[in-house]
Order: structure tokens, then sequence, then C-alpha cells
């Protein structure tokens, strides 16, 4: 009776000490590209005490994770991109600031520039000072320029859904409609 008495006691002061903020640490980070640009929709998975926790970056590229004290190690992925491992200890009431700096990936080769499915003989160009790659979406920041046989279009962002074949544009947007061009094509014998 006495062991069961010891036994519940310990239990109970592990749930305790599980529940109890102040007991929580907590571990926040950005993630990074080359350049220095926040990163949002990295998957941060973190493995220690317990199952594995699973967060994504928010919009400005950070995460945020509550944990109990102890070692973790954290890893970041996402398509296009080399995961980032590191290793890092969380101590009871404290913040530990864990940014991480991911590299494109060597494997990865960059999609062509989207083409509408139901014209394939139509050429659209996009180029853009960067480009990354988030699951469907393509995304062109800065110098943006899109270019197609009777349009040109300049802005500061464009973010293209491969899966909706549309575009989202943002900052400082010009249009032109470009001359018409003659197009000759071979009449069938």
């Amino acid at each position: 009776m006495k062991r069961l008495a010891i036994l519940a006691v310990l239990v109970y002061s592990v749930l305790v000490f599980a529940q109890n903020p102040a007991m929580m640490g907590t571990i926040t980070g950005k993630v990074l590209d080359p350049s220095g640009a926040a990163i949002p929709g990295v998957r941060v998975t973190v493995t220690g005490a317990g199952s594995p926790v699973v967060v994504f970056t928010n919009g400005s590229g950070t995460y945020t994770l509550r944990l109990a004290p102890g070692t973790y190690a954290v890893k970041a992925e996402l398509t296009g991109f080399a995961s980032e491992s590191d290793v890092v200890s969380v101590e009871s009431g404290k913040e530990t600031q864990l940014p991480l700096r991911m590299s494109i990936s060597s494997q990865y080769r960059m999609p062509p520039s989207p083409l509408p499915p139901q014209n394939p003989q139509r050429r659209v160009d996009i180029n853009s000072d960067r480009i990354t790659v988030q699951g469907a979406t393509t995304q062109y920041r800065g110098n943006v320029r899109m270019t197609t046989e009777s349009i040109e279009l300049r802005a500061d962002e464009l973010d293209f859904d491969g899966t909706t074949q549309t575009a989202s544009v943002r900052g400082n947007v010009v249009v032109r409609v470009l001359p018409a061009s003659v197009r000759v094509i071979p009449l069938a014998r």
C-alpha cells in the first residue's frame, strides 16, 4: 500500500510539473534563406523527451515551442532547401533563441517558368532577383518581370500558384501591352 501511495505521488508530481507553465521553457527562432530573407511555411520538427513535436514557421519565418526542460534535436525542412538541424537545451522558465539558416538544395531543380495548360505553345518568361518554391507556389521577389507574347508586367512581388495557374502581384505594378507580332503558320498539305 505504501508503494502505491509513493507511486501515486510521483505520477502526480510529474503531471503537475508538465502542466505548470513556469516549469516549461521556450525555443524561439527565425528560419532564413541564404540571402537572409525569412522563409515562411518551414516544417520544424523537435525530438527529445516524449513524442516529436511539429510546427511550421509563420509568415515572418518565426517559430515558437513551449517544452519541458531537456535537450532537443531541432530539424527544419522545406522542399527546395537542404534540411538544417541543431541541438538545443531548454531550461525551465527561459527562452532559448535558435535561428536557422537553410541553403538551397543541390538536389532540387528550380521549375521552369509556368506555362498555362490550355496553350502549351504560349511562352511565359518570369525573372526576378530571388525565387522561392513553397509547395505548389513559386514566389518571385525583387524586380519581377513577366513577359508573354502580348504583355509585359513589372512588379516587386509575384506569387504563382502552379495548381490553379494563377498569380497574385504586389508593389509598384506596371502592365504594358506589347505590339502584336505576326506569326506565320504553314498550311497543311
